[in-house]
């Protein structure tokens, strides 16, 4: 282990041992035998002007230096001053693992499933915003690398993982941290029930016109309306959302909407999280005067040529939706391998008089629905596509023996995405929060192949 810079304390680092607590430096830990006693230290890692936070360190010296790290991301922040308290726990399959917790900070703890969520109010919505969150991630990341990477520059691989408001976050970082170079790097990405494009919430994105559109020609309501859905935890982040993001244009950062990585939101930032967009022009007195008059009284709103459309009505037209080279041609970044789990959605009819018995659409392509699997397919579709346009589209140039037809193998092999079920039965680490059995076996199944599953010394 390297050393620990003078800048960064170690405060209380406890030693869960079966004797009494003991403290113990940096040094006395690397030098310790190895042992079958899980061992647990707290660092309080300072992120610059904007205070600390605590990553706690499990099981390092109970295997290699080289042995690849998980870093876990909770699936929702700690309340404030309980970090010590009431630490975030590692989920059971990595309990045996080399890993580190990077606790975060952001407004809103774990909901309960056990009870209908009720939107928040404006006296309830607290600090911190975005983009807080990130920027401890970033912090608690840095440290790890500086800190647990391996003597004489030996690589260790890093596997991120997380669920909930935590996959929004460890998708930014492995996407943004996958340095195949580095000896110390994010080689893959776990994530369950992530929120992987924020923005889809927002009344314009295009999720929501099939379903307006048809709620209108059937004179019904625009969503699902059952209890079951109410009580979604994927509705649940749905009402957090103003007491997460400060602002909607927060919503259209990459590192909280991963998938805005890849292409644009293909939609204007409108003036909050419940208003379509509209223009300053359109909604001024200035316009609704002009259109009363035919008189122009704002520059914008001249017209073009007869039989055309104004410029505010133009203006009204939300972006095309274009795809970015991600990750940069010039960069030395990689798409990491990936796991992408999610739960069954609830069985509710999504289109109002839909007629049963149609085709079975693609996934993704959905029309109406907004929920975990669409989220997970969306983002598992793009890391794909950047897959096989980007890197191996290059890798066709110099390897003869790869051809068009390795592509889709190549580019799933790397990228899954996999329904796990509901944890109905209260099999997770908390009723309605963990993941399945059938989701841990996935787990531990996809760590062995890659030789991340660890064992004690």
């Amino acid at each position: 282990m390297r050393g620990w810079p003078p800048s960064l304390r170690l405060w209380r680092v406890t030693l869960r041992l079966q004797r009494a607590n003991r403290f113990a430096t940096p040094a006395a830990l690397s030098s310790r035998s190895y042992s079958s006693v899980p061992l647990v230290q707290r660092v309080r890692v300072p992120c610059a002007s904007s205070g600390e936070i605590i990553v706690s360190l499990h099981n390092l010296a109970n295997h290699a230096p080289t042995t690849p790290l998980m870093i876990w991301i909770p699936p929702f922040p700690q309340e404030p001053g309980k970090e010590y308290s009431h630490p975030a726990a590692l989920p059971s399959w990595l309990q045996h693992h080399p890993a580190a917790i990077i606790n975060y900070r952001w407004a809103g703890q774990a909901p309960n499933p056990e009870r209908p969520h009720r939107s928040p109010t404006p006296e309830s919505v607290i600090s911190p915003y975005w983009p807080i969150p990130i920027h401890d991630i970033v912090f608690g990341y840095s440290w790890i690398v500086q800190n647990l990477g391996p003597p004489n520059l030996a690589r260790r691989d890093i596997y991120v993982h997380s669920s909930y408001l935590g996959a929004s976050l460890a998708a930014g970082l492995a996407l943004t941290e996958t340095h195949s170079h580095q000896p110390t790097a994010v080689r893959g990405l776990v994530a369950y029930n992530g929120i992987y494009n924020w923005t889809a919430f927002l009344p314009d994105h295009p999720i929501h016109k099939a379903v307006r559109e048809a709620a209108s020609k059937y004179n019904t309501s625009s969503g699902p309306d059952t209890q079951e859905e109410e009580r979604s935890l994927f509705h649940d982040l749905e009402s957090r959302i103003p007491s997460l993001f400060r602002t909607p244009a927060d919503l259209f950062d990459p590192f909280a909407s991963a998938s805005l990585f890849f292409h644009s939101p293909g939609l204007h930032v409108p003036p909050d999280f419940y208003t379509s967009y509209l223009p300053e022009t359109a909604s001024s007195w200035s316009f609704a005067i002009s259109a009363l008059t035919g008189e122009n009284m704002h520059p914008q709103m001249t017209s073009l040529e007869p039989g055309t459309e104004t410029a505010a009505t133009m203006n009204l037209k939300p972006p095309r939706k274009g795809y970015y080279a991600f990750p940069p041609r010039a960069s030395t970044l990689k798409i990491p391998e990936t796991l992408l789990l999610h739960e069954s959605p609830p069985a509710v009819e999504w289109l109002p008089g839909a007629r049963r018995g149609k085709r079975k659409p693609a996934p993704g392509k959905r029309k109406g629905e907004n929920s975990f699997r669409v989220q997970a397919e969306e983002l598992g579709g793009l890391m794909r596509r950047s897959i096989e346009k980007l890197e191996l589209k290059e890798r066709m140039k110099w390897d003869e023996e790869f051809g068009k037809d390795s592509w889709e193998s190549e580019s799933l092999k790397r990228v899954r995405v996999v329904d796990v079920g509901r944890d109905v039965d209260g099999e997770g680490e908390q009723k309605g929060l963990g993941l399945s059995g059938f989701g841990r076996e996935v787990v531990g199944d996809w760590l062995e192949e890659r030789g991340g599953r660890t064992r004690g010394r």
